[in-house]
């Protein structure tokens, strides 16, 4: 992945522009070539004024099946150790089945992650409609 990123501070906003899933593949496991799946991703950061709270939104262009993604998102810390992320895209339109108590969920996304001084620790889930859920928890460290 190659990310540019930049700052308007006069405007509170961050945007990145990325090349994602850049590679070559040296040894194909099947008969059949296999090219990894790029992504251009253009996103946009706005921090509310005088707080802690973002909006968000990323447009990504998945060349393999020629789509573009959009996701909103907002995050909202709560206290110094704990902060709450919840996401819609696009692809929920793809997911709904027509029956309005099941489809009220489909295509969002939310998460948490725990803050301390060495660790981070994030938790996310993702509703897929009739596919299920995905769930992931990534753990990083802070070097001293």
């Amino acid at each position: 992945d190659i990310k540019i990123l930049t700052q308007l501070n006069a405007y509170n906003i961050n945007l990145a522009l990325s090349l994602n899933n850049l590679g070559v593949v040296i040894d194909h496991y099947t008969k059949y070539k296999t090219n990894f799946p790029v992504k251009y991703q253009f996103g946009f950061l706005y921090n509310v004024h005088n707080t802690s709270i973002d909006f968000g939104y990323d447009i990504i262009y998945h060349s393999n099946i020629k789509f573009y993604e959009k996701i909103y998102c907002v995050h909202l810390p709560i206290g110094k150790l704990i902060s709450l992320r919840l996401s819609l895209n696009n692809f929920r339109k793809n997911l709904l089945i027509g029956d309005y108590r099941k489809d009220w969920f489909y295509g969002l996304n939310g998460g948490f992650s725990i803050y301390t001084k060495q660790t981070n620790i994030d938790f996310g889930i993702s509703n897929l409609g009739p596919a299920g859920f995905v769930y992931a928890m990534s753990l990083s460290f802070k070097a001293n």
